[in-house]
């Protein structure tokens, strides 16, 4: 019985006993599909963040076009309302050059019927009395001069009637005209309106969708933060306590740093954010070392970071070096310092060609300057 039992145990522990080098490589698999989600979403994240910049920027050309047109507005309806101004004090002096006209031709008309009367007069009598002939003779001049000063100044009045009427009459085409634009404004501006509310509605879903795939990039970066923590334990487990190598660093690639290690202004996303590394300048191409002696526990496409290598040196240190544009070694592969393991690139989430190098101690990121010889 106690065979039995040994030879169950012992087929137990065939079947379920794990190595942690297989381990290992099985976590980076699912860290490696767990990262191409990662990059997705922040792809996704970045084309939403510029479609929105996008219409923020012409929401702003909606609203400075709105401010135009209401200028524009402001100052047809000023024009609108100085025409008619000028339009009333016009039919203000045609109303009174008429009555001008109508008292002017009232006198004209009396003086003309008592002109009449006193042609109508006995010339015979009127010519025995000298004194009375002498004096119908200046009544008669008199009233003759005054009928034609009468008119004489009806027709002037008249004439400034008609002058006064063509003025009015083009005042009204104006005011007619502005009245029209006035029109077209109001239209432009009721579709500029509505342009904007329909911009400013799609920036808000935009928006809730950046937001949405921000919480689920969050929830992400937690799972591979979780399985980065389960790599480094199943690498204490492997026996890798001691360093491979002689346990110092070089320069894996000639160049001049661009960012350092620490907090930046993200060069994408335009946030703050916490640089795990290194980024060292040097064209597509240039051939990247390894830092140190060590064995290969990871190489591929790895999120943000594009096509990357990472070293497993023992002692819990790790070396990472992204944003390549080639890579020439496997996991598993047993690498010696200074060896070519890469080329420079801008793979992943880059501006430019550079090499993200970063040392990790434990799963935690130093800052490799500690470690690096002094330029």
């Amino acid at each position: 019985m106690k065979r039995i039992l040994l030879l169950l145990s012992f087929i137990m522990l065939v079947t379920f006993a794990t190595d942690p080098n297989d381990e290992v490589a099985k976590k980076t698999r699912e860290l490696e599909a767990l990262n191409q989600r990662i990059l997705q979403h922040r792809d996704v994240i970045g084309r939403t963040e510029r479609q929105a910049r996008d219409v923020a920027r012409t929401i702003t050309k909606i609203e400075s076009e709105l401010v135009r047109q209401n200028q524009l507005h402001e100052k047809v309806s000023g024009q609108i309302d100085h025409t008619k101004g000028e339009i009333g004090k016009v039919e203000l002096d045609i109303f009174n050059e008429r009555k001008k006209f109508e008292i002017a031709q009232a006198s004209l008309t009396y003086k003309v019927d008592q002109f009449h009367r006193l042609g109508e007069t006995n010339f015979i009598e009127i010519l025995f009395n000298s004194d009375e002939f002498t004096d119908h003779l200046n009544e008669l001049y008199f009233f003759e001069s005054m009928i034609t000063t009468n008119v004489v100044f009806l027709n002037d009045v008249r004439e400034k009637k008609t002058q006064l009427t063509h003025q009015e009459n083009k005042l009204s085409g104006l005011l007619g005209n502005l009245k029209t634009q006035e029109h077209q404004i109001v239209v432009i501006k009721t579709v500029i309106n509505e342009n904007k509310k329909t911009k400013e509605k799609l920036f808000q879903e935009l928006m809730a969708q950046k937001a949405e795939y921000e919480k689920q990039l969050s929830q992400l970066e937690r799972d591979s933060a979780q399985i980065q923590e389960m790599i480094v334990r199943l690498q204490k487990q492997g026996g890798r306590t001691q360093w491979i190598g002689d346990g110092r660093f070089i320069w894996p690639v000639i160049g001049k740093i661009t960012s350092d290690f620490g907090k930046r202004m993200h060069p994408i996303f335009k946030v703050e954010a916490f640089h795990t590394g290194l980024d060292i300048a040097a064209p597509t191409g240039r051939p990247v070392f390894a830092a140190a002696d060590g064995v290969v526990l990871y190489s591929g496409n790895w999120g943000g970071y594009g096509k990357t290598v990472v070293i497993d040196h023992g002692a819990g240190f790790t070396t990472i070096y992204g944003h390549l544009s080639a890579f020439y070694v496997k996991r598993s592969a047993q690498i010696t310092k200074g060896q070519i393991i890469a080329l420079v690139g801008s793979t992943g989430w880059a501006t430019g060609p550079h090499l993200h190098f970063e040392i990790r101690k434990g799963g935690n990121a130093i800052d490799p300057l500690i470690y690096l010889p002094k330029q």
